[in-house]
């Protein structure tokens, strides 16, 4: 997989090996299907383009329709 320009890749999969990914601003989760990039921002409810990844902030969790080892996660270089 090529990794997006101005993102460092964390890991994949999504679930990481410490049980979970906190959620913050510079955090994004890129979906194995269309491969849209997904803010990980705890305060905004999101999903990408075909609905494969879904971020439901106010429960604080996000998912993915293909399976969470289908996730890789990335922070955005400042």
């Amino acid at each position: 997989m090529r990794h997006p320009t101005g993102y460092e890749f964390l890991g994949q999969p999504a679930t990481g090996a410490g049980g979970g990914w906190n959620m913050s601003p510079d955090l994004f989760a890129r979906c194995a299907h269309c491969g849209e990039m997904l803010s990980l921002d705890p305060n905004e409810m999101a999903s990408c383009s075909c609905g494969g990844l879904c971020k439901d902030a106010d429960a604080g969790r996000f998912g993915s329709r293909h399976g969470d080892a289908s996730v890789a996660i990335y922070r955005k270089h400042s």
